[in-house]
């Protein structure tokens, strides 16, 4: 019964497309269990050698669409930490588009905190940081791996890893030599970050690139943005070493923060040399 709810799916041109992909869409039937469907779905993912990644890709859409129509998670009949263990094998598939589509689904299965913590325990987080990291021609997959990290930021911005923080800083710091069209989104996602759970971006010293990329800016609301987000931590005493102590940025933040480095910082010099 569960082989033919799978073969009678119904095909839509609707979810992640893909350049060179014409992977469709397949909808969960309403008079199938939800639990049978979806098993019959990991299982083509996961152990089926013989899916092609067009097909695997289909299938991944149809969980994400079979997501949405559920209120919760446990509404999908199968643990939760069962499909994202399933999901690990697609993360590392060999075609970016299906690594994509699994990215996708992870997403919209982190609700809530509880989902997070299940994804974390996993250590899934490293897969998404690796799909992040990589640039060969993955810019679909590297776009769903932003998606998910602004997704994480959504749930609890203080569960945030450090593995998902340090591809962002990467990039922040030799996106512009290297030309990374991911470079003001991860700007902006770093900035954002840093206002909303300022110790994380700290003690991955994640400051400091965003005051090098002012003076690389071109657009004066950028400038304005990643200034922004130094200023604010700047003005709590109990977040100002974190901006000061670890990232040794008194030369860019003195002039116009108005601030004073401590006698042991090399900041000193620096500040007297550009007043």
């Amino acid at each position: 019964m569960a082989s033919s709810s799978v073969r009678n799916f119904q095909h839509r041109r609707r979810g992640l497309r893909v350049p060179g992909s014409a992977a469709s869409v397949l909808s969960f039937p309403a008079d199938v269990d939800p639990s049978v469907a979806l098993a019959e779905v990991l299982t083509h993912i996961c152990v089926s050698e013989e899916c092609k990644a067009e097909r695997k890709v289909s299938y991944l859409n149809g969980v994400v669409k079979a997501v949405c129509r559920c209120r919760s998670t446990s509404c999908l009949g199968l643990p939760l930490e069962h499909i994202l263990t399933c999901l690990r094998c697609p993360l590392v598939h060999e075609s970016c588009e299906v690594r994509a589509a699994s990215i996708r689904v992870l997403r919209y299965l982190l609700r809530d905190s509880s989902a997070l913590h299940a994804f974390l325990e996993l250590k899934m987080d490293y897969l998404v940081a690796r799909s992040l990291d990589v640039c060969l021609q993955n810019e679909c997959e590297r776009i769903q791996a932003l998606r998910l990290v602004r997704r994480v930021m959504e749930v609890d911005s203080h569960l945030m890893p450090s593995t998902l923080i340090q591809p962002l800083i990467s990039i922040c710091k030799c996106g512009g030599v290297d030309k990374d069209r991911l470079l003001r989104a991860c700007l902006a996602t770093l900035a954002e970050l840093l206002v909303l759970s300022p110790v994380v971006v700290g003690e991955c010293r994640g400051v400091l690139p965003l005051v090098r990329n002012t003076l690389d800016a071109l657009q004066a609301r950028i400038n304005e943005a990643l200034l922004l987000s130094s200023a604010f931590v700047i003005n709590f005493p109990e977040t100002r070493p974190l901006l000061h102590g670890r990232t040794c940025s008194w030369s860019s933040t003195s002039p116009s923060g108005g601030t004073r480095p401590p006698p042991s910082s090399r900041g000193a010099h620096r500040l007297s040399t550009m007043r």
